[in-house]
Protein backbone atom coordinates (compact mmCIF):
# COMPACT_ATOMS: atom_id res chain seq x y z
CA UNK A 1 0.00 0.00 0.00
CA UNK A 2 2.83 2.42 -0.82
CA UNK A 3 2.63 4.66 -3.88
CA UNK A 4 2.07 2.41 -6.92
CA UNK A 5 2.42 -0.84 -4.90
CA UNK A 6 -1.18 -1.69 -4.04
CA UNK A 7 -0.41 -5.34 -3.28
CA UNK A 8 2.39 -6.80 -1.19
CA UNK A 9 5.77 -6.70 -2.90
CA UNK A 10 8.72 -8.70 -1.57
CA UNK A 11 12.16 -7.48 -2.65
CA UNK A 12 14.92 -9.80 -1.42
CA UNK A 13 18.69 -9.59 -1.70
CA UNK A 14 19.01 -13.11 -0.34
CA UNK A 15 20.90 -15.52 -2.56
CA UNK A 16 17.93 -17.71 -3.50
CA UNK A 17 19.02 -18.09 -7.13
CA UNK A 18 22.15 -19.43 -8.81
CA UNK A 19 24.66 -16.72 -9.68
CA UNK A 20 27.33 -19.05 -11.06
CA UNK A 21 28.06 -16.63 -13.90
CA UNK A 22 28.56 -13.68 -11.51
CA UNK A 23 29.68 -15.06 -8.15
CA UNK A 24 31.48 -11.79 -7.33
CA UNK A 25 28.12 -10.04 -6.82
CA UNK A 26 27.26 -12.33 -3.87
CA UNK A 27 28.87 -12.08 -0.45
CA UNK A 28 27.81 -14.19 2.56
CA UNK A 29 24.78 -15.39 0.55
CA UNK A 30 23.59 -11.79 0.04
CA UNK A 31 23.50 -10.04 -3.33
CA UNK A 32 25.77 -7.02 -2.83
CA UNK A 33 25.80 -5.61 -6.39
CA UNK A 34 22.85 -5.49 -8.74
CA UNK A 35 20.68 -3.40 -10.99
CA UNK A 36 16.94 -2.89 -11.30
CA UNK A 37 15.81 -2.24 -14.86
CA UNK A 38 12.42 -1.67 -16.39
CA UNK A 39 10.26 0.58 -18.51
CA UNK A 40 9.50 4.14 -17.49
CA UNK A 41 6.77 4.59 -14.87
CA UNK A 42 6.84 0.95 -13.70
CA UNK A 43 7.90 1.74 -10.12
CA UNK A 44 11.72 1.66 -10.06
CA UNK A 45 11.97 5.03 -8.30
CA UNK A 46 9.11 4.14 -5.93
CA UNK A 47 10.90 0.91 -5.03
CA UNK A 48 13.94 2.99 -4.10
CA UNK A 49 11.73 5.24 -1.99
CA UNK A 50 10.22 2.18 -0.29
CA UNK A 51 13.62 0.67 0.51
CA UNK A 52 14.90 3.97 1.92
CA UNK A 53 11.67 4.98 3.69
CA UNK A 54 13.23 3.61 6.87
CA UNK A 55 15.88 6.36 6.80
CA UNK A 56 13.27 9.12 6.73
CA UNK A 57 11.99 8.36 10.23
CA UNK A 58 14.90 6.55 11.94
CA UNK A 59 17.70 8.97 11.12
CA UNK A 60 18.41 12.69 11.06
CA UNK A 61 20.20 12.50 7.73
CA UNK A 62 19.28 14.95 5.02
CA UNK A 63 16.67 13.77 2.58
CA UNK A 64 14.32 15.10 -0.03
CA UNK A 65 10.92 15.57 1.56
CA UNK A 66 8.34 12.94 0.58
CA UNK A 67 5.03 14.59 -0.16
CA UNK A 68 2.24 13.45 2.18
CA UNK A 69 -0.41 13.52 -0.53
CA UNK A 70 1.40 10.97 -2.71
CA UNK A 71 2.23 8.40 -0.04
CA UNK A 72 -0.41 5.65 0.17
CA UNK A 73 -1.66 3.75 -2.85
CA UNK A 74 -4.52 5.61 -4.51
CA UNK A 75 -6.72 2.51 -4.97
CA UNK A 76 -6.25 0.83 -1.59
CA UNK A 77 -9.01 1.02 1.01
CA UNK A 78 -6.42 0.96 3.80
CA UNK A 79 -5.24 4.53 4.51
CA UNK A 80 -1.87 3.36 5.86
CA UNK A 81 1.24 2.04 4.14
CA UNK A 82 2.89 -1.06 5.64
CA UNK A 83 6.63 -1.79 5.65
CA UNK A 84 8.68 -4.78 6.78
CA UNK A 85 12.47 -5.01 6.66
CA UNK A 86 14.63 -8.02 7.54
CA UNK A 87 18.37 -7.60 8.13
CA UNK A 88 21.07 -10.16 8.83
CA UNK A 89 23.97 -9.21 11.12
CA UNK A 90 26.25 -12.23 11.43
CA UNK A 91 24.14 -14.94 13.09
CA UNK A 92 21.46 -12.46 14.19
CA UNK A 93 18.28 -11.42 12.39
CA UNK A 94 16.55 -8.08 12.86
CA UNK A 95 12.97 -7.66 11.66
CA UNK A 96 11.47 -4.18 11.69
CA UNK A 97 7.81 -3.67 10.77
CA UNK A 98 5.93 -0.40 10.83
CA UNK A 99 2.82 1.33 9.51
CA UNK A 100 2.55 4.94 8.42
CA UNK A 101 -0.43 7.19 7.94
CA UNK A 102 1.75 9.60 5.98
CA UNK A 103 5.40 10.15 5.16
CA UNK A 104 6.16 11.58 8.58
CA UNK A 105 3.73 9.81 10.94
CA UNK A 106 4.51 6.30 12.24
CA UNK A 107 1.34 4.76 13.71
CA UNK A 108 2.62 1.33 14.77
CA UNK A 109 6.01 -0.38 14.85
CA UNK A 110 7.65 -3.57 16.10
CA UNK A 111 11.37 -4.33 16.19
CA UNK A 112 12.37 -7.96 16.77
CA UNK A 113 15.82 -9.42 17.26
CA UNK A 114 16.14 -13.17 16.65
CA UNK A 115 12.34 -13.51 16.84
CA UNK A 116 11.94 -11.69 20.16
CA UNK A 117 10.12 -8.35 20.24
CA UNK A 118 12.38 -5.76 21.88
CA UNK A 119 10.57 -2.54 20.93
CA UNK A 120 6.86 -2.22 20.25
CA UNK A 121 4.47 0.67 19.75
CA UNK A 122 0.96 -0.55 19.04
CA UNK A 123 -0.44 2.97 18.95
CA UNK A 124 -1.99 2.42 22.38
CA UNK A 125 0.82 0.80 24.33
CA UNK A 126 4.61 1.02 24.19
CA UNK A 127 7.16 -1.57 25.23
CA UNK A 128 10.97 -1.54 25.31
CA UNK A 129 12.76 -4.75 26.30
CA UNK A 130 16.40 -3.83 25.76
CA UNK A 131 18.82 -3.98 28.69
CA UNK A 132 19.66 -0.46 29.83
CA UNK A 133 16.26 0.96 28.84
CA UNK A 134 14.41 -0.10 32.00
CA UNK A 135 14.16 3.46 33.34
CA UNK A 136 13.51 5.17 30.02
CA UNK A 137 10.65 7.68 30.16
CA UNK A 138 8.48 6.73 27.22
CA UNK A 139 6.86 9.60 25.32
CA UNK A 140 3.19 10.19 26.05
CA UNK A 141 2.34 11.81 22.74
CA UNK A 142 3.73 13.03 19.42
CA UNK A 143 4.40 9.66 17.88
CA UNK A 144 5.36 11.29 14.63
CA UNK A 145 8.79 10.29 15.94
CA UNK A 146 9.57 6.60 15.83
CA UNK A 147 9.84 4.82 19.19
CA UNK A 148 12.88 2.96 17.79
CA UNK A 149 14.57 6.29 17.03
CA UNK A 150 13.55 7.62 20.46
CA UNK A 151 15.12 4.63 22.23
CA UNK A 152 18.35 4.91 20.24
CA UNK A 153 18.69 8.64 20.94
CA UNK A 154 17.79 8.55 24.65
CA UNK A 155 19.19 5.30 26.02
CA UNK A 156 22.63 4.09 27.06
CA UNK A 157 22.15 0.40 26.34
CA UNK A 158 24.05 -2.33 28.17
CA UNK A 159 26.53 -3.62 25.58
CA UNK A 160 27.08 -6.82 27.58
CA UNK A 161 23.96 -8.15 25.84
CA UNK A 162 23.96 -9.28 22.22
CA UNK A 163 20.54 -7.74 21.57
CA UNK A 164 21.93 -4.28 22.44
CA UNK A 165 24.90 -4.79 20.13
CA UNK A 166 22.67 -5.98 17.28
CA UNK A 167 20.30 -3.04 17.83
CA UNK A 168 23.26 -0.63 17.57
CA UNK A 169 24.49 -2.41 14.41
CA UNK A 170 21.00 -2.11 12.90
CA UNK A 171 20.74 1.63 13.60
CA UNK A 172 24.24 2.32 12.28
CA UNK A 173 23.46 0.37 9.11
CA UNK A 174 20.27 2.36 8.50
CA UNK A 175 22.13 5.63 9.13
CA UNK A 176 24.54 4.70 6.33
CA UNK A 177 21.93 3.75 3.74
CA UNK A 178 21.98 6.03 0.69
CA UNK A 179 19.62 6.48 -2.23
CA UNK A 180 19.96 8.98 -5.08
CA UNK A 181 17.70 9.25 -8.11
CA UNK A 182 17.82 11.62 -11.03
CA UNK A 183 14.59 11.63 -13.01
CA UNK A 184 12.80 14.90 -13.66
CA UNK A 185 14.30 16.19 -10.39
CA UNK A 186 17.16 15.04 -8.19
CA UNK A 187 15.99 13.34 -5.00
CA UNK A 188 17.97 11.63 -2.28
CA UNK A 189 17.78 10.07 1.16
CA UNK A 190 20.27 9.08 3.77
CA UNK A 191 23.92 8.92 4.70
CA UNK A 192 25.23 12.48 4.90
CA UNK A 193 24.34 16.00 5.94
CA UNK A 194 27.16 17.51 3.88
CA UNK A 195 25.94 20.47 1.86
CA UNK A 196 26.84 20.92 -1.78
CA UNK A 197 26.44 19.42 -5.20
CA UNK A 198 25.13 15.84 -5.17
CA UNK A 199 27.60 14.85 -7.89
Amino acid sequence: NFMNFQDELIFSLGDDKKYDFNTHVVENKIVKDGAIVGDNATGKTNLGKAILDITNHLTDTTHTRVEDGLYSNLFAKDPEAHFSYTFQFGEHTVCYKYDKASANVVTREVLSIDGEEVIKNSGLQMFVGLKGAENLNLPKSDMSISLVKYVYANTLLDMEYSSSIVFKDFMEFVQNMLWVTITDVTAYAGFTNVQGNVY
